[in-house]
């Protein structure tokens, strides 16, 4: 069946098949396979039929559509799911961040003698660091 452009009644070149192919239904898969044995099985078709050459070919293409449609809803659906089932990351308040930056800012710069040879304010400000990063990335 010829497909006609709706606004101008013209025929777009495409074809529709007789029957279209079921989403809900049709293994794709199979589908392909038995269609192209049987195109394989009937090379006199194009010659003795055209038609229904040009009729096999719009449902295999219409199907192929269908499975390509399908494949997209899925993955739209499992990533959907996913991002459903992972939980949101935290709000951290900026003051948290501006305290965190500051203190490891200040600590980065003292001088050596400032701490008596003692790093525990650097090992404090790593960790405080660190846990701002386990907030932010959950």
């Amino acid at each position: 069946m010829p497909v006609v452009d709706p606004r101008t009644g013209a025929p777009t070149g495409q074809v529709k098949p007789t029957i279209m192919p079921d989403k809900a239904i049709d293994d794709f898969t199979v589908l392909k396979q038995v269609v192209r044995q049987y195109c394989q099985e009937n090379s006199d078709l194009p010659d003795d039929n055209p038609a229904g050459w040009q009729n096999l070919l719009a449902y295999f293409t219409a199907a192929v559509a269908l499975e390509t449609q399908l494949m997209a809803e899925q993955a739209q659906q499992r990533a959907f799911v996913a991002q459903a089932g992972s939980p949101s990351p935290p709000q951290i308040p900026p003051h948290e961040i501006d305290d965190v930056v500051n203190t490891v800012g200040g600590l980065m710069h003292l001088p050596p003698q400032a701490t008596s040879g003692n790093i525990q304010g650097q090992v404090q400000a790593a960790n405080a660091l660190i846990k701002l990063a386990d907030k932010l990335h959950g």
